[in-house]
């Protein structure tokens, strides 16, 4: 005889005559059943094939789980916003559920922030954590520490790497960053009618300490290497001097620099670098970034922008947060990584994602 999914404790109850009490306590083997009851309870669990859901049992047993999450302050990003937006869906979704979701933020802009915030989260002993390896050399310790006494975590903003590989993530949800930049190289490519010179920006950003943005910029590097003809010769420009504002140094370099083509691997460098060729009037540079960022939209629509890429940092961590409950409460393992697609918007679909996204 097959599971009966719709027999309730109740209805085993009624067939064996006995209270809703005894049964509940035979199916968790609680005791203070008299032998007669428990032998008919269990006769008839037998006929009906019974099988408890496990939710419904995690919520019996009154246990809690708590599950930590490590992502940079969504007040500093955008991007970050986004995904925080993800973690407080699933808060709402899990919160009946004895599932508590409690938020960590570090400053995205150091390092320091991230490594005080690892032992704050490890005093704390959570069931499992969610976090994004934003940097990387301090991240590896988290990993360690994580795995030293047996916590599960899933990885967002990032993919399986070599490096990643030696350390024991349950999941890890991003997109192939070296394929991303080769989207968008040849997202330039095809919209360029004449050979030029390219750009990849680094915006704000340590890439030494970041591999997906390497992976990015290795990515476009190695399409035009491909298929570039050597027509294309390709500039990086790094913008970390904070004496001086991002969009005045952006500014100042596009001023000097006859670009056909820019690539901002981050989504909120992408606003910078579209709002410093609209202020020196070279909209007619192809512009490829990153994200539906408010600020992207607008240069979306404009024309400035002409491709972003979806990285959709909302799901991912909503997502993540899926799989770590599936795997505490019904003990469902996640696939190992979770890339997700690579969605081009132009200002011609770009309403359809955010419909889909409200």
């Amino acid at each position: 005889m097959g599971k009966n999914q719709n027999i309730r404790i109740k209805d085993i109850a009624r067939m064996a005559g006995v209270s809703v009490g005894t049964v509940d306590r035979v199916i968790h083997d609680r005791g203070n059943v008299s032998s007669e009851s428990e032998r008919k309870v269990k006769a008839i669990l037998k006929k009906t094939n019974y099988s408890p859901n496990p939710i419904a049992q995690s919520l019996g047993a009154k246990k809690e789980y708590q599950i930590s999450v490590m992502l940079p302050n969504p007040e500093q990003d955008e991007y970050w916003e986004l995904s925080n937006k993800g973690v407080l869906q699933a808060q709402r979704e899990w919160k009946s559920y004895n599932i508590d979701i409690n938020i960590n933020n570090f400053d995205l802009e150091r390092s320091e922030s991230f490594s005080e915030n690892i032992q704050k989260l490890l005093e704390t002993k959570p069931h499992a954590v969610l976090t994004a390896p934003i940097f990387f050399d301090e991240s590896i310790t988290f990993f360690e520490k994580l795995d030293e006494v047996d916590i599960p975590y899933i990885l967002v903003n990032t993919e399986l790497n070599p490096q990643i590989k030696k350390y024991n993530p349950l999941c890890i949800i991003g997109q192939n960053h070296h394929q991303s930049g080769r989207v968008a190289a040849e997202l330039i490519h095809i919209s360029l009618h004449e050979p030029g010179q390219l750009a990849v920006m680094h915006i704000h950003e340590n890439v030494e300490n970041s591999i997906h943005l390497k992976e990015k910029e290795e990515g476009f590097r190695n399409y035009f290497a491909e298929f570039g003809n050597d027509d294309f010769e390709i500039s990086t420009f790094s913008f970390l001097d904070e004496k001086r504002s991002f969009e005045e140094q952006i500014g100042e370099c596009i001023a000097q620099q006859d670009l056909k083509g820019i690539f901002v691997p981050t989504s909120s460098g992408t606003y910078l670098t579209a709002r410093a060729l609209g202020k020196h009037h070279k909209q007619q540079t192809k512009l490829v970034g990153y994200d539906l960022l408010e600020e992207n939209i607008h240069f979306l629509k404009a024309g400035t922008i002409d491709f972003l890429i979806n990285q959709d940092p909302r799901h991912q961590a909503l997502q993540g947060l899926r799989y770590l409950v599936n795997h505490l409460l019904l003990k469902i393992p996640p696939p190992t990584d979770d890339l997700l697609p690579l969605d081009i918007i132009t200002r011609q679909n770009y309403t359809s994602f955010l419909n889909n996204h409200s």
